[in-house]
């Protein structure tokens, strides 16, 4: 029952981590990140211009999930 218990803590801990994405590529529109594997194409939120989208997705910078999420919220 305690390896079970564990376990379970062990599974909620990973997922509670943040993933950290590298920016591969900003063009003002869209930026590409990626993550080990994983890829993902991020399009610039409405409220915020080109040169700060650019600004806070700089190429060859890293950037976590709670990071990304904070930049679309308005």
């Amino acid at each position: 029952m305690v390896a079970i218990a564990e376990r379970r803590s062990t599974e909620v801990e990973s997922t509670m981590k943040t993933k950290t994405w590298k920016v591969i590529t900003n063009t003002g529109k869209q930026a590409d990140l990626e993550s080990g594997l994983d890829k993902k194409a991020v399009q610039k939120p409405p409220h915020i211009s080109p040169k700060e989208f650019i600004h806070w997705l700089a190429a060859d910078s890293h950037v976590d999930d709670d990071s990304l999420r904070s930049l679309f919220k308005q």
